[in-house]
Formats: C-alpha cells, structure tokens, sequence
C-alpha cells in the first residue's frame, strides 16, 4: 500500500505536468517588440455551455495564462492599439500577439437616456457630445454660441423675446433643455432662450436629435439638450474668465472649488454685459437691444457608503433695455421698456450604484418670472415715469416642483437590463395675463424600458410611458429603437417614438385684453403628438496615426394635434389645434482626425410640409446646410488654430393670415463663419484666445416674417451685427 508521502509525489508530479501544459501567451507591440503590461485579454472556452468567459490583464512582461482547457477564443485590447481576436487550439504552450499601434480616440463618458455612464458609440441613439473643449475653442460664452454651427439645429433672434432654436425642423416648444437631467422652465412663445444659459461651468452638453418623450416627458418630441455640469473637486481649485468683443461685448466670471473630508463644495459667479449695436452709433433705438446679465451657482457634494448627494443651487438675471426712438416734434421724450428675467434653480441629486443595480432620485424647485415695465423718459432731465395705459406693465411667475426616481437593473453581458421610473411635475403660474390670475397644472408619469441583447451584436430598447395630466387626457407613449453592429467598423440604429407635448399655461390660460390686443388661451386644447421614425449608420475607421468618422442619419416625423394662434376674426386670436406637419431630413457628415489636425464636414436637407384643416402643399419643401469646422495644432509653436462655417439654407413658414387662407413666409439663406487663435501658457494654466465672429460681416437678409398679431415685416430680417473681433482670457489655478 503506498504511503502518504509517495501519493503527494505523485500528486505535485501531475501538477507540475499540467502547469507546464498551461497555454500562456505574450502580448507585444509591432513596432519595437517590446512586451505590453497590463493589456486586457478576455478568454471564452470554445466548448462552453454556459457561455462564461474569464478576463486576465498582463503582467509587467506582457504575459497572461489562460485559465481555461482545450480550444479557447481570446480577444486582446490595449490602449493605443488594434485589438486582436484569435483562437487558442490547446495544443500550443506559448502564443505571441503582436498588437499594430492605432490613434486613440477617447469619447467622452455620457449619461443622457443611458442605464450606466458609457460611450457614445454604445448608445441606443444617435448622440452628440460638445465637451469643455468644443466650448473652449469656439470661444462660447452661452447655449446659442455652442449650437449656432450645429447640423440640423437652427437658431432665431429676437430683440425682445431672445433666441430660440429648433431640430429636425421642429421649434423650440418641442426641445426639452435639461441641466444635469432637470429640465428648465420659463418659456417665451414656447421656447427657451438659449441665450440665458451660460456655459461657464459647464463640462460637457450631450445633444440627442430625436424623440426622447418616453424618458422625459413633454416638450422632449423633437430633441433633448442635456448640459452637464462641473462636479466638485477634492483639490482646491480656482479660476477667472475675461471675454472682450468689438467694444460692446464686457464679460467676466470666476469660480473655486474645494474638498474637506467627504465634502465637496464649488462656487461661481459672473456677468455679462452687451452695449447693443446699431448700424448708426448715435441712434438711440437699437438694432439688438442691450442686455446685462448676472448669475451665479453653488454645488457641494458628498460621498456616502456607495452613494452620493449633491445638491445645486443657481441663481440668474437679466435685463434688457428697449430704448425707444425720439418722439416729434421736438424730439426731447421717449418711450422706454425694460424687461427683466429672474430664474432661481434648485436640485438634489441621489445616486447609489451595485454591482448589478443603479438607483437615482432627483428633486427640483425652479421659479422663472418675467417683468416687464414701460416708462415715459424725459431726455432732457432724464426723469422717467410708468406709463399708465393698460397692459403696458405685466408681471409673470411660474414655479415647478418635481420628483424623479428611476431603479436600473444592469448587470454586465446579461441579454436583458432594464429600467422602471416615476416623474412628478407641478407646475404653477401667476400674472394678471393668466385667466383668475393663477393657475396650475400636474403631470405625474410612469415609465419602464429594458434593453435586450440577444446576440453580441444586437440590441433592441422598447419602452412605454404613461402619464396623469390635472388638464388633459395624456396618451400612452410607446418606442423602441434597436442598435446592430454589422462590423467593427460599422454601427446601425433605427428607432420609433411616439412623441407628444403638453400645452402650456400661457396655450391654456392666457387673457391679454388691451386697446391693442385681445390674445385669449384655449382650455380645451388637445395635446400635439407625433410618430418619429430615424434611422443612423455609423462608420468608424482608425488607422495608425489617425481616425475617420462618417454618419448618415434620416428622420421621417408625422406631426398631430398641432397648436397654433390663430384669428377669430378683426383683433380677436385664440391658441387652437390645426391640422397637421410632416418633417422629413438626411444628412451626411465625415470627420478626420490626427494628433495635429481634426476637420469636420456635414450637410443635409430639411422637408417639411403643412396640413391646415384640409389646406396642402404639394410637395414637401427642402432647405439645405452645410458646416464645415477645423482645428490644428501647431506643436513648435504650442497655436492652436479654430475654423467654424455653416451656411443655413432659405426656409419656409407656414401660417394662416386674416383671411384664414395658408401662406407662406420666408427666412432666405445666409453663411457665418467664426477663426481663431489661441495659446496656453504656464503649464496650461493660462488660454489666450484671440479671434472673429461674423466673418461675412453678415447684419440681415431678404425675409417676410409674419406674427398673427402684429402682422408682416418684409423687407429685411436682422440676423447678426456684423463683423467682431474678441478676445478671450481664462486663468486657473
């Protein structure tokens, strides 16, 4: 019988023989042979039922031990090199990898309509990402600089109710802005001013161009901007911004930030101020009024046991001057209006992560009002006084209360994950314009999406969203959209959404009576909806020492239910649903990048085509773009140079006049370019940026612009104040 010494021989004998059997592999770089520690490598037993894989990173010799037996697939990825997939046949003892240098192109990490922070390119939608990068060399001081030279967003100005923007086509009433996933309120004729959301502390603006309404509810039907702001730091940190343009333009703003324990706190504050321009720089009456803002923000964050709690709290305001031309006969009085904007913004966030699970509460108090006062100015002593006509003062308020929750289950290269949400909105408005002077309305929803994957390549995302409206009867929205990788190289998406947006309170409540207007709300308006159909190939292709880009994208959108004023005959307007829209679009972009050099090209058609109570166009009417941006770094030198041009096509817009017949107004097409230089210094602590707006030295173009109640403007339609030039100073510590 053999002794307990001779079995454990026997024993480490057949160890060893398997140990040495064991198949190992090196991974090393192609160009120099040298060995790449820590690379990924990710086994699969071939023979496997249960589909289970093991990964491994290398050692600091670049090798790795497979812990699998017998025919083995593997697939190598390193930093700043091709990956490698291969097959282990059991047989080898050594295999040596040898991985081709490839330019890195690192995509930000993005949070909109995801279950987890990921890449862009693991998206379910098409998804833009502006980093603090982008903003930086575009010399961006708010929203509407950022997304001027964007395809398929468009933006308008206006002296009074500022700007507003619309995608695929669509106006602003139908884009839901969000700052870190808490939506903003205060609209004008239903859009936001993109004007009035500063960028300062901004760290990134991730831009969905399509429907997001089964996410996040009304206003999200044509396409959600999500900004996302600069979390606070642990290490202390400080920074002051000037920008300079033309001898009107004076901004400035700074911020610090600092950690204590597990607390985070950060704050910033600024103002803006623009002089106004005019064609003829004695008039008193501006082209574009002048405008001062002021705003500021604290954030403090703190880390719990696999959680975290960060509040926000922003403040801003603004005031515009509308300086009213001198009154004959003796030119010594003027009528004056003074507009000004208040927006207070306040916002929890709660957020605990697992291993296979994700849990995020947000809560929000926003107030928005808006004041506007018209004053009789004597210019000789300059002494004013409000004037007392009715309807020339107006006050308006508007708070918002809401609550979101939303429970992710996510467990990594499990075939289903899924998401269930509530979202709770209040909203309340006072002002002497709404019907009884205060009204409110509720919108409180449920929504569930899961994502189901069951191939490596495929994905498909359906979701429903129901929501309880105090005023209306909300539809059920479904969506599902679907992700196929058909090659490394190359990503499909298509998707359906049912979209639809709320009336407003202003749409349902509105009483504007004077001896000029009599402007009334409809209670019984319907809610617009819409089918949006798009679809989006993506192509990438990294080579040695650089990276290709290329997407093409088309939507189709069946619009319902539209809201629109319209006459009742004589003075008298009211807000009512009429017929229908159609949108259609394509575009193309191709985008080349190198450690040196990026150019980005793209271009594309805009349809659109009305259905008013009957009345057609009959065919769908296109309008084109085109953009094309560059930025090279000079090395010797340490200059970067920035190049951004878009050309915005003629476009129409359809409306019925006095006689309640359809016509068509029109914007015609323009070209703005934007170039310049910069440089930092002192280990990147300091920018110097110097530069042009307005190349063209574009101030407006052919247009007839109508309003339902102030009737036609033809002729001209100011687009820009000419040619500028800025420059742009930011110091960090």
């Amino acid at each position: 019988m053999p002794s307990f010494v001779q079995i454990a021989c026997l024993l480490l004998f057949i160890f060893v023989q398997l140990a040495g059997r064991a198949q190992r592999i090196e991974v090393r770089s192609s160009e120099d042979g040298c060995p790449l520690p820590y690379a990924h490598v990710v086994f699969k037993p071939a023979e496997s039922s249960r589909g289970e894989s093991y990964t491994v990173v290398t050692d600091s010799k670049g090798s790795a031990i497979c812990p699998a037996d017998g025919r083995v697939f593997l697939h190598i990825s390193y930093t700043g090199f091709a990956p490698v997939t291969d097959t282990l046949s059991g047989e080898e003892e050594l295999s040596i990898y040898y991985l081709r240098p490839q330019a890195v192109d690192m995509q930000p990490l993005v949070v909109t309509a995801q279950y987890r922070p990921g890449s862009p390119e693991k998206s379910m939608v098409p998804l833009a990402v502006l980093t603090r990068k982008d903003i930086d060399s575009r010399a961006a001081v708010n929203l509407e600089d950022l997304l001027r030279d964007q395809m398929n967003i468009r933006i308008s100005r206006d002296n009074v109710l500022g700007a507003s923007l619309s995608v695929n086509g669509m106006s602003g009433q139908n884009v839901k802005i969000l700052i870190d996933g808490i939506p903003l309120i205060g609209r004008l004729n239903g859009n936001l001013d993109p004007g009035q959301i500063n960028l300062n502390e901004i760290e990134r603006v991730e831009v969905i161009k399509g429907p997001l309404s089964i996410e996040y509810g009304s206003n999200a039907l044509a396409g959600t901007i999500n900004l996302i702001t600069k979390k606070p730091g642990k290490k202390p940190s400080a920074f002051v911004h000037l920008y300079g343009e033309a001898g009107f333009h004076y901004n400035i703003d700074g911020g610090a930030g600092f950690g204590l324990g597990k607390n985070n706190l950060q704050l910033h504050s600024g103002r803006n101020f623009f002089a106004g321009w005019s064609a003829d720089p004695d008039s008193r009456k501006k082209t574009w009024n002048p405008k001062e803002q002021y705003f500021g923000s604290l954030q403090w964050q703190r880390s719990l046991a696999g959680a975290e709690i960060r509040f926000r709290s922003a403040w801003f305001r603004e005031l515009i001057l509308d300086r009213g031309a001198p009154l004959a006969p003796y030119f010594e009085t003027a009528f004056d209006h003074y507009y000004r904007t208040n927006r207070f913004d306040n916002s929890v966030h709660f957020q605990k992560s697992g291993k296979v699970y994700g849990l995020e509460v947000q809560g929000a108090y926003n107030v928005y009002s808006r004041i506007r006062n018209r004053y009789f100015k004597d210019l000789v002593s300059l002494n004013e006084t409000l004037t007392r006509t009715p309807g020339d003062q107006d006050s308006t308020r508007f708070d918002r209360y809401m609550l979101r929750a939303v429970y992710r289950h996510v467990k990594d290269d499990a075939p289903w994950q899924f998401e269930l949400g509530s979202d709770l909105n209040l909203e309340t408005g006072e002002g002497e314009r709404l019907a009884g002077g205060r009204q409110s309305i509720g919108d409180y929803a449920l929504f569930a999406s899961a994502r189901w994957s069951p191939l490596s390549f495929l994905a498909v995302k359906p979701g429903l969203r129901q929501a309880f409206n105090t005023r209306y009867s909300s539809p059920l929205l479904p969506g599902i959209s679907l992700r196929w990788r058909l090659s490394e190289k190359l990503i499909l998406r298509m998707a359906y959404a049912r979209g639809f947006r709320a009336p407003s309170l202003k749409e349902l409540n509105l009483e504007f009576v004077d001896v000029n207007h009599d402007i009334r709300g409809n209670p019984a308006l319907k809610a617009e909806k819409s089918n949006n159909y798009n679809i989006a190939l993506s192509y990438k292709k990294a080579f040695q020492r650089s990276v290709i880009r290329s997407e093409w994208t088309a939507y189709y959108i069946d619009f319902f239910n539209r809201i629109v004023l319209s006459s009742l005959g004589g003075s008298s307007y009211s807000y009512e649903n009429s017929g229908a829209m159609r949108f259609m679009g394509s575009n193309v972009s191709l985008a080349y990048r190198t450690e040196k050099l990026q150019l980005r090209a793209g271009g594309g058609l805009e349809y659109q085509r009305p259905d008013l109570e009957g009345d057609t166009v009959p065919a769908f009417t296109p309008s084109p773009e085109f953009t094309l941006n560059g930025q090279f770094h000079e090395a010797h030198s340490g200059l970067d140079l920035q190049f951004y041009y878009k050309y915005t096509g003629r476009r129409l817009y359809f409306l019925r006049d006095e006689n309640r017949e359809l016509r068509s107004d029109y914007l015609a097409g323009y070209h703005m370019a934007d170039i310049s230089i910069s440089r930092s210094f002192v280990n990147e602590r300091v920018r110097l940026q110097a530069g042009i707006k307005n190349l063209f030295d574009l101030r407006d173009v052919e247009a007839r612009i109508s309003t339902a109640v102030h009737g036609t403007a033809g002729g001209r339609q100011a687009v820009g104040y000419g040619r500028s030039f800025f420059l742009n100073l930011k110091i960090n510590w």
